[in-house]
């Protein structure tokens, strides 16, 4: 759990997780690394080379904090998921009892997809997004989606609608889907994650 202790920030992120509960790990450092960093109003509170891991000591009046984490999987085998880039937004102050921090997740219900997580080109893949923080699922108060075919280079709007964005792939020239998507509760907290090679075209 990622919290809140006195002024202590503690955060515990894991970098790498699938559609399986539970299911999650942390970068070796070796083939495939991470860095984070948190800002508390705008001044940088500390770094961390273990991506979403870290403890810092903050400011104890409520400050505005936003934390960085930065993923790149260069292992032979990790040929999903090659870079991912998240951001959280929300406000903290001095707690004198353990309390989670209000930070969101995005999980997202890729349907159609085979035993190797492709989708086939030219076809129209459907994407669940569900917005959730440590307690559970929110409400969003606001959610945008966009799509890659070019690993970020370009990216394209797509409407999300009920939770759900429908992408029409194109009928060639690429290989892998990537996903931008950005949320916010109803408290002003905020998530904005891009993810590199999420899927793949075949």
């Amino acid at each position: 759990m990622s919290k809140i202790t006195g002024k202590l920030h503690t955060f515990r992120v894991p970098e790498l997780s699938d559609s399986t509960p539970g299911h999650y790990a942390a970068v070796d450092n070796v083939q495939d690394t991470a860095k984070g960093a948190l800002y508390a109003d705008g001044q940088l509170v500390g770094n961390t080379t273990r991506g979403g891991y870290g403890s810092f000591d903050v400011p104890a009046a409520k400050s505005s904090y936003r934390l960085v984490v930065n993923a790149q999987r260069r292992s032979d085998w990790g040929v999903y998921s090659t870079g991912t880039h998240t951001e959280w937004s929300f406000a903290s102050a001095h707690a004198d009892q353990q309390t989670a921090l209000p930070l969101l997740s995005v999980d997202y219900d890729v349907a159609g997809l085979d035993l190797l997580n492709s989708s086939r080109a030219g076809h129209t893949s459907k994407v669940g997004l569900s917005v959730r923080n440590q307690s559970g699922a929110v409400t969003a108060g606001s959610l945008k989606a966009w799509v890659s075919y070019d690993d970020g280079t370009s990216w394209q709007e797509v409407k999300v609608k009920h939770g759900k964005i429908e992408l029409k792939h194109p009928k060639k020239g690429a290989g892998f889907v990537s996903l931008r998507v950005r949320a916010a509760d109803r408290d002003g907290n905020t998530v904005d994650q891009t993810i590199v090679r999420a899927f793949g075209m075949k």
